[in-house]
């Protein structure tokens, strides 16, 4: 669904056909394909002494200032702000990809504290979470993309980045 509001918002605010909107969703979800090689990094290369902390806090500003850029770039059919708005989706991909991967290494160091319960607990959660997260943000995007523009549903995550980078303040 959120994959439908990047090619609505190519097609109608951007006049675009929907084989070119097509080649932008494809660009825009490439950083998708190196996610494996985002772990690796990070763990082996530390930031300031951090492993991870240090990597939430850049990938999760720059998700809220590449969000910030789709929300702020004016909307008209000239070749820039489609390349603008497409370069800060595939930014905002790629800071999201690269949370998601450290987070999953979150989730598995402390599924390991509790050796009796924790896996099935973490796994429960796990589930929840992804239901969650697959059915809010889509109901959001439906709602934001009925009724006001389609530019504005990059709010969400711009919070949800915003939110990210607080609480990966408060990690050790």
């Amino acid at each position: 669904m959120v994959l439908m509001v990047i090619v609505n918002m190519f097609q109608d605010e951007f006049f675009i056909n929907a084989a070119q909107a097509q080649m932008e969703v494809a660009w825009i979800g490439f950083p998708f394909v190196f996610a494996f090689v985002y772990g690796l990094f990070s763990e082996s290369i530390p930031i300031y002494g951090s492993r991870r902390k240090s990597y939430l806090l850049i990938m999760s500003l720059l998700e809220v200032l590449a969000c910030l850029v789709v929300v702020l770039v004016p909307i008209n059919s000239m070749n820039y702000s489609i390349q603008i708005t497409s370069a800060a989706l595939s930014a905002c991909s790629f800071a999201m990809c690269w949370l998601d991967t450290i987070v999953d290494g979150l989730v598995v160091i402390e599924q390991r504290k509790d050796p009796q319960h924790g896996s099935q607990d973490i796994q429960v959660f796990s589930y929840i979470c992804l239901t969650l997260g697959g059915i809010i943000p889509n109901l959001v995007a439906i709602a934001f993309s009925l009724k006001v523009s389609l530019q504005m549903c990059y709010t969400v995550p711009m919070v949800i980045g915003a939110l990210i980078f607080v609480a990966s303040l408060f990690l050790s």
